[in-house]
């Protein structure tokens, strides 16, 4: 078929309207008074709009048409419900009210009120007024928009109520907002209705009723756009039958992601067609619709994908090509439009389907009314069980509140514009909202009086707007309008209302007291309408205080004014409240605590100081935490603590946080799954979650797509399954359902509630670096991470960090009380000064470095552990060195007093002897004596022991017999003790005792001869009877009577008495203890006692004749041992005098054996001492010497160590030259302290050992100063080095120092690098990580950050998420390439970068080892072999001497008495002699070869000129770059090719010509034509430079031609106004006079030889020759050209051409040909040849 396109204007909307016209059935009897009506408005309203009016996105007329046309059913649709007669009474106001809101609504707020004016207008022309149309007479006079048409309830005169159609304001429509604090919803989540919420309504509910009428609401960020259109969806979507589908899009959507979005929010009917479940319409709300990019043909694919289904109602299959259709939906779009483009960013083809709706800000009056009445709400639901104690001061200093929030917003609106530096300068309404809300954080308790509102309205201000300004002019600014407001809006003087913040003491009289007393009202009249608050002035009480408040300056109320809920960390989180923190330091040791538990109880620890900079950031993000659906934007440099601050809060608030581990691999998978975990966690269990997210972790922008689509509806699409989504369901299904268990919720609805959970209590704290473009570009792109945040700002520390950063690490170390303020001082100007020149090496070098807080901590950090390790190391030497001089002297001292004690030794000795042997035969004489007297004693004790023996064998047959008798007694004995004072007693009172214990009393009367009583017989008859119960009564009633029987007498029992009771009562069978027990137990006790006393006394007998015999044995054996004992003392005598003499024969023993050991060990300690001397006595001097130093190094330690550490914590990535000026300015800064230090400095002095740095020499560590600084700064970084080392030098060095330790060198990209890394890890061993990139790899966070934890006991560390047990023999080396790497703050904060980019010392001494190598190897090998011998001896030296001394320092006492000591130092300090001869002998041979090289020495330093001169070229074309290798190869192959010569000079001018024209043909042709001319002049005037004949500013000036050279600036005057020359001209001989003395005059010479200088200048070919005479003879060529550069620019390359060919020859301006057979003959087989061409070159020409 043949389709015809038509350009819309051709066509135009006329057929529109009429095509519409016709297919209205409903009203066709009235189709020509519409057509009338929209024909005569429409014409001339349509071009009042393309001429008057703006539109917000540019809609053409057609558009504008149908979407009155589709408004206009839909009201139709709507009134014709209402079942209304007189359709021809209304409809032209529909008609109106279609115009008003499709016309009139896609205009901006001026445009509108023209409009408006506009309609009037012609309204009122005759030409309408002709149609006749029955316009109501309430139709509004202006602003049409606020109106609609509808019927309202009105009550006639007659009482009658009927709905009446008629023009009333949205206002009418808005519901009654006094019991709107009953709805359960918190306060962040109200809507307030007002007069917009009613007109959106309105307008969502007609497209409701017209399901082809599609809503476009465009409106600036906080006008609710999406709010309102979620609200009425989801709140009517049971109503209306409806299913919500909600997207998100943004700067990165897919057309993919979005088809994606739609189709999973449906259902499949059938094949090839999706749509709501059946008898529903979907309404899929699109929101920031004008965000996806556009692709490279200016398409936006999301938007072409929603304009396909809007054109055709299908889409194509994601991974086929079948027909997806899409049945029952309906599109409802809200966006941002974007300034500067005409359409919003969404092309015509797709606003066409749109009726746009633009949702104008809200007006001062209802924005007052949304926040009044949230006010309102917020003391209703505080007050709300004590309504009547509501104070009326609160409602008068809330409408305050809203009053000067509101001109703090519009004053940040207007005045802080975002720019390309500040593009997070936008603020909204959200801005207003999080500052009211943040207000009410305020408890009832916390609302002592009306000054609490205005601080903490100041508080949040601050926190909302301030936070984010970056700039101090804007934050002066800011704290300004606070001032301000608090004094116009507030009526109260700032200073009084915070005299706190000053810290200077308050007098009690001018405290305010608390607002204690609040008026009682009745709750109806608190409910009551109130009328307008009237607000004090300024000549009101609250002003007239005639104190003196003190003033409160911007400082202190920006760092003192901190509100928190972190003061009471024992109560749970939502029950803390939030108050202001008038004690800082009660907060400060809260912190310090919490960060000691959290350190404790947590494997990874945070690093972080506590002052006050980190104590306003906690009590920032605790506020963000605290805040339901509050999210955070942390913006810092790295290392500012931004992380560590959220850790640290979130601890104390006990809320859990996800971060995203991110790996190699780590997929948007991996990302989804982690925040799935974080939504789950806050969504099923209600509690707060973090999720962290860092801007390295970002390595996907759909990540950040996420985080933007969670900001803004708090879900993200797509994100679960549906059998995820149903299991969610039923774990909130309990929660959801809550007291009415009943109520049966779909799962639709359970979701809702669990993304209603996830908005409230997951916190986005998202940390970003403001560096370079990524960050512009993200918040552009993603607007909701500052609309939906709020921003922190992370500053630059304060001075008052710093300083108590380094009290805190300088408490620690040793140091004299007066160098730590001093130290703390000179850390802050090493800090400032560090990054004062990073700023001068990125503007002069382009290099960017970062000094970030963790420097400085670095910095305090290195110099504790650097001051502590050193102090200790020099404080050993040093008293090495002195116990090593104390014993020299001792030894020499000792020489002469040993020698006398020798000589007066030897006679005592001789006596002493001759006294030892005479006392000898003494003790001999006495000894004989002795024994004889032993003899006899020791027969007639054998004697005496038999005796004894029989004796004790009778006694033990005695006891025997009485041992079957005790245990009865013991048993009666321990029955006795049972019974208590009360049990006796019982027994006598018994007046009747029974017979069992009369037996008993009785017995015992018997057994202690208690006679009886004689008493009358009981039984009658005159005798008497004896009776023993009197006497047994007095018996008991003795207070001693149990003691009386335990302590009987038992070995005197009478016989006879004894036999009584035999007789009388043993003998009954009634005297028994279990017979007795049954009368009385007290009985019991008593008759076992009896009972023993008779089994002893009868045991007793028989054992009687025994003890009679053993009497008479002891007796004998008595008398026997006395006459024994007579002996024994005479032996005893005898003894005594023997062991006298042997004790004094002793003593006269040990005094000889002592005098010999004297006399022996005298002449030994003489020897000892001669050799000690001897050998010893030449190391004094140097000794002395060394110990002096030492002294002096302990006496500079600080300043040296301070020095040290400042260089490896910041000076690693600068050149020589930046690093040797920052040292010698803070020498003289540490001078100027009173800090002493070693001057010269030098790092390779303090911290290096000259045995370790030759071994680094011959590892392949460059010679230079430079090189060895960087090996020192490598070896006591606290952090893993990374070295720039575009040269490959360090690279070298590392493999050879670490070889012999089983290096393993990795590449990021090896396939099994993270196995390989792992297993080093574990085993220790080394590791170099090689050609790195400007970033690195987030798996390995954990191990350049050094961060360690133990794991089941182990120290680990992390590999991606992989634990690996840690060993701490484990070293990792990087390096890079790159000669200009760029490392973010977040990379820079870990490693230590260091500069090893090759200096020209360095290069030229391993030229001059190539060239000797070449020329004379036999020099060379020697020089090598000798540099090999002499670290080998002076390692042996070295650890000789440590020998020695360590020998002398552990001898205790005398060193002369330990001859094992001095025959080691003997020893040691003769194999030291040999080695010392030796090395003597090398180090003259050494310096005979030196002398020969050093003939080499100026082929080498011509050759480094060279190199440094090709390494100019990057600047030119980042292409031209050269690896030292390729040099190195390219000099040693012109070694070999060049001509030879026995004259050494020849010789070395043969190699000098050849290689200099070598290295420029390779290098020439590799360039482009227009550069080779400039790489000629930079290789000749390098060359001249290095032999002093042109200076290097001489150089610079030729090629900028004076323009800020030297960073000097040339002004203009009336001289060079007037001069014939231009201005730019004289400026630059202005230039080259001030800089150059040479030049000195030349601009007055012009002036006064013009004729002279004017002839050169008119010259066609000037030429040297032509300058001026004066100056022709008095400059040089060099200085000529730069005339020529200044004067005749335009025949500068000329003159350099012809300066080239004179200097280096024409060879050197001429292109050489490309000879391809040379090229393939240098090159080797695993370096391509790459050839650049121009079009039709063929580099093959000619080649066979």
């Amino acid at each position: 078929c043949g389709m015809i396109y038509m350009e819309q204007r051709q066509l135009g909307w006329t057929p529109l309207l009429q095509v519409w016209a016709r297919k209205q059935p409903k009203f066709a009897e009235n189709e020509t008074a519409v057509l009338a009506m929209f024909e005569m408005l429409l014409p001339k309203l349509l071009a009042f709009i393309h001429v008057h009016c703006k539109k917000v996105v540019e809609c053409s007329d057609s558009n504008l048409v149908n979407s009155m046309t589709q408004l206009y059913d839909a009201l139709m649709t709507s009134h014709k419900k209402k079942e209304m007669p007189d359709f021809n009474s209304w409809h032209t106001n529909l008609g109106l009210l279609a115009i008003m809101n499709s016309l009139g609504a896609c205009l901006d707020d001026n445009s509108q009120s023209k409009f408006c004016q506009q309609l009037q207008d012609q309204m009122r022309s005759n030409e309408f007024q002709a149609l006749q149309q029955p316009v109501h007479s309430t139709f509004p006079v202006k602003n049409h928009l606020n109106y609609t048409f509808e019927a309202i309830l009105i009550e006639n005169e007659d009482g009658e109520r009927n709905f009446v159609r008629q023009w009333v304001p949205w206002s009418h429509f808005v519901p009654d907002t006094s019991q709107l604090y009953l709805e359960p919803k918190g306060l962040h989540l109200l809507i307030v209705p007002n007069a917009e919420t009613a007109r959106f309504n309105f307008l969502m509910g007609l497209a409701v009723l017209q399901p082809t009428m599609k809503l476009l609401f465009i409106g600036e960020t906080g006008t609710g756009k999406t709010t309102l259109s979620e609200e009425y969806l989801t709140k009517n979507a049971t109503r209306n039958n409806r299913s919500v589908i909600k997207i998100k899009f943004s700067a990165q959507t897919t057309s993919r992601q979005a088809q994606e979005f739609v189709i999973n929010g449906l259902e499949k009917r059938r094949k090839g067609v999706f749509g709501p479940p059946v008898g529903k319409t979907a309404s899929v709300l699109v929101d920031d619709l004008n965000l996806p990019a556009a692709d490279s043909f200016g398409a936006q694919p999301p938007l072409e994908l929603l304009r396909q289904l809007l054109d055709h109602a299908f889409w194509y299959g994601v991974n086929d090509c079948a027909k997806v259709r899409v049945q029952d939906t309906q599109l409802v779009a809200t966006m941002n439009p974007l300034k500067g483009r005409s359409s919003g960013g969404v092309s015509s083809r797709l606003l066409r389907h749109f009726n746009v709706v633009k949702l104008s800000p809200f007006s001062h009056q209802s924005m007052h009314t949304i926040f009044n009445t949230l006010f309102d709400v917020f003391f209703l639901r505080m007050f709300s069980d004590e309504p009547e104690m509501l104070p009326p001061e609160f409602t008068s200093i809330s409408r305050q509140v809203v009053k000067a929030t509101l001109v703090v917003y519009n004053q940040c609106v207007e005045k802080l514009l975002p720019t390309p530096a500040k593009s997070h300068y936008i603020f909204n309404l959200r801005d207003v909202s999080r500052l009211i809300t943040g207000i009410f954080l305020l408890r009832k308790s916390s609302l002592v009086d009306e000054k609490v509102f205005v601080r903490t309205w100041a508080h949040e201000a601050m926190r909302v707007f301030s936070d984010r300004l970056t700039d101090d002019a804007d934050c002066s600014w800011f704290f300004q309008l606070i001032k301000k407001q608090i004094h116009s809006t507030f009526h109260m003087d700032f200073n009084k209302v915070f005299a706190g913040l000053t810290g200077v003491p308050i007098p009690e009289d001018r405290v305010s007291p608390p607002l204690a007393t609040m008026t009682r009202r009745s709750s109806t009249a608190m409910m009551s309408p109130k009328p307008p608050v009237k607000e004090p002035s300024a000549a009101s009480p609250r002003f007239q205080d005639e104190y003196h408040w003190p003033e409160v300056t911007q400082e202190q109320f920006e760092n003192n004014l901190i509100f928190s809920d972190s003061l009471d960390p024992d109560t749970l989180a939502c029950e803390r409240p939030y108050e202001e923190i008038t004690d800082l330091e009660k907060f400060t040791k809260l912190v310090e605590s919490q960060l000691l538990e959290v350190n404790n109880t947590t494997n990874t620890k945070i690093n972080i100081s506590i002052f006050r900079y980190v104590l306003k950031h906690v009590a920032r993000v605790s506020r963000i935490l605290k805040k339901p659906m509050s999210h955070g934007l942390l913006v810092g440099m790295g290392g500012s603590g931004r992380k560590s601050i959220v850790k640290l809060t979130a601890f104390m608030m006990n809320i859990d946080i996800v971060e995203p581990e991110v790996r190699t691999n780590y997929t948007l998978q991996d990302w989804r799954d982690n925040i799935k975990e974080a939504m789950k966690t806050a969504g099923t269990q209600g509690s707060p979650v973090i999720l962290l997210i860092m801007d390295n972790q970002i390595k996907n922008e759909t990540f950040l797509e996420d985080i933007e689509s969670f900001l803004n509806t708090g879900e993200i699409p797509n994100l679960f399954a549906s059998d995820e989504k149903h299991e969610i369901g039923e774990m909130v299904r309990e929660a959801a359902t809550g007291v009415n268990k009943h109520v049966e919720l779909t799962m639709g609805e359970l979701f809702t509630f669990f993304v209603e959970r996830c908005m409230s209590h997951l916190h986005v704290m998202t940390c970003m670096t403001p560096i370079g473009e990524s960050f512009r570009n993200r918040l552009r792109q993603f607007p909701s991470l500052v609309n939906c945040t709020t921003i922190d700002w992370f500053q630059e520390w304060p001075t008052e960090a710093l300083e108590r950063v380094a009290q805190e690490y300088l408490e620690g170390i040793e140091m004299d009380a007066y160098m730590r303020p001093s130290v703390t001082s000179l850390c802050l100007i090493f800090h400032r000064s560090a990054a004062a020149l990073s700023e001068r090496m990125e503007s002069g070098l382009g290099r960017k470095n970062y000094i970030t807080p963790t420097s400085y901590l670095e910095l305090m950090q290195t110099f504790r552990d650097l001051m502590t390790k050193k102090r200790e190391e020099v404080v050993k030497s040093k008293k090495r060195y002195e116990i090593g001089l104390e014993k020299l002297a001792f030894a020499s001292s000792q020489v002469a007093e040993m020698e006398k004690n020798l000589r007066e030794l030897q006679p005592k000795l001789m006596e002493t002897s001759a006294a030892a042997v005479k006392m000898a035969k003494m003790t001999q004489k006495e000894s004989s004596r002795a024994q004889k007297t032993q003899a006899t004693v020791t027969q007639e004790e054998a004697f005496a022991n038999e005796q004894a023996e029989a004796a004790q064998e009778l006694k033990r047959e005695c006891e025997a017999d009485l041992a079957l008798a005790l245990p009865a007694l013991e048993e009666a004995v321990k029955c006795l003790d049972s019974l208590k004072p009360a049990d006796i007693t019982i027994l006598k009172s018994m007046k009747n005792p029974p017979v069992g214990v009369k037996m008993v009393m009785e017995a015992i009367c018997v057994i202690k001869e208690v006679p009886p009583e004689r008493v009358n017989d009981p039984n009658g008859g005159t005798q008497k009877i004896n009776n023993y119960w009197g006497p047994a009564k007095r018996l008991l009633a003795d207070p001693n009577f149990l003691t009386s029987l335990k302590t009987f007498d038992k070995d005197n029992i009478q016989t006879a008495s004894m036999q009584k009771v035999r007789d009388s009562y043993m003998s009954n069978p009634e005297f028994t203890p279990d017979i007795v027990a049954k009368a009385s137990s007290a009985a019991q006790g008593l008759c076992k006692w009896v009972i023993s006393m008779e089994l002893y006394e009868r045991v007793s007998k028989l054992v009687a004749p025994k003890r009679s015999k053993l009497t008479e044995v002891e007796a004998d054996l008595s008398s026997y041992l006395a006459s024994l004992n007579v002996k024994r003392n005479e032996l005893k005598t005898i003894q005594e005098k023997l062991n006298q003499l042997q004790d004094q024969l002793k003593v006269t023993e040990e005094r000889r054996v002592q005098l010999e050991n004297q006399v022996d060990l005298c002449a030994k300690k003489l020897s000892r001492a001669e050799k000690l001397i001897s050998g010893l006595g030449g190391e004094k001097d140097r000794w002395t010497a060394a110990a002096k130093s030492f002294h002096v190094q302990l006496m500079n330690l600080c300043g040296d160590i301070l020095m040290s550490s400042g260089i490896i914590a910041y000076l690693g990535p600068f050149p020589a030259a930046f690093r040797e000026e920052c040292v010698e300015m803070w020498q003289l800064e540490c001078r100027g302290h009173g800090i002493q230090c070693s001057h010269p400095y030098d790092l390779r002095e303090v911290l290096g050992d000259p045995i370790t740095i030759r071994h680094w020499n011959m590892c392949g560590l460059p010679t230079d100063h430079f090189s060895l600084q960087n090996g020192v700064i490598v070896q006591h970084s606290r952090r893993w080095p990374l070295l720039i080392d575009p040269q490959a030098q360090a690279n070298s060095w590392i493999r050879a120092l670490e070889a012999e330790n089983k290096l393993c060198v990795l590449k990021l990209r090896d396939q099994d690098f993270t196995l390989k890394l792992e297993t080093a890890i574990r085993n220790g061993q080394p590791v170099l990580l090689e050609n790195l990139g400007e970033t690195i790899d987030s798996s390995l966070d954990f191990l350049i950050g050094k961060i360690l934890f133990r794991h089941s006991g182990i120290e680990c560390t992390k590999i991606g998420e992989n634990v690996v047990e840690y060993s701490r023999d484990f070293r990792l080396y990087m390096t890079t390439k790159l000669r200009n790497p760029h490392y973010l703050p977040h990379i820079s904060v870990k490693i230590c970068l260091v500069n090893f980019m090759i200096t020209p010392e360095g290069l030229e001494d391993q030229l001059l080892g190539i060239t000797v190598a070449r020329e004379r190897p036999d020099l060379e090998d020697a020089r090598q072999s000798l540099l090999v011998q002499s670290a080998e001896n002076n390692r042996h030296l070295k650890d000789i001497e440590d020998k020695i001394l360590e020998t002398l320092s552990n001898s205790k006492g005398n060193i002369l008495e330990d001859e094992s000591a001095v025959q080691i130092l003997d020893s040691s300090k003769s194999l030291a002699n040999d080695i010392t001869k030796k090395q003597a002998i090398a180090d003259e041979t050494q310096a005979k070869i030196e002398e020969a090289r050093q003939g080499y020495k100026s082929i080498s330093l011509h050759a480094s000129v060279l190199f440094f001169a090709i390494e100019d070229l990057p600047n030119v074309n980042t292409m031209y770059q050269f690896s030292l290798a390729w040099f190195i190869h390219l000099f040693v192959q012109s070694i070999n090719d060049s001509n030879k010569s026995k004259i050494l000079e020849k010789r070395l001018r043969y190699l000098t010509d050849y290689f200099t024209y070598s290295l420029y043909v390779n290098v020439s042709r590799a360039l482009f034509q227009r550069h080779k001319l400039l790489f000629s002049l930079s290789l000749c005037s390098k060359i001249l430079i290095s032999r002093g004949e042109v200076t290097s500013e001489e150089f610079m000036f030729l090629l900028t031609g004076g323009e800020n050279v030297l960073g000097q600036e040339a002004g203009g005057s009336q001289e060079e106004q007037e001069c014939w020359l231009p201005q730019k001209t004289m400026r630059q001989l202005q230039t080259l006079e001030s800089t150059f003395p040479l030049f000195g005059g030349i601009r007055n010479h012009v002036n006064e030889k013009s004729g002279a200088w004017r002839s050169f200048y008119d010259l066609p070919n000037p030429k040297c020759d032509d300058l001026p005479l004066e100056w022709r003879g008095k400059l040089g060529a060099f200085q000529q050209l730069l005339i020529f550069r200044i004067i005749r620019p335009d025949k500068i390359v000329g003159q350099l051409r012809n300066f080239v060919g004179e200097k280096l020859g024409r060879n050197f301006i001429e292109s050489p040909p490309l000879d391809l057979e040379k090229c393939f003959e240098e090159s080797v087989n695993v370096k391509p040849l790459i050839f650049i061409l121009s079009p039709g070159a063929d580099p093959m020409t000619g080649c066979g």
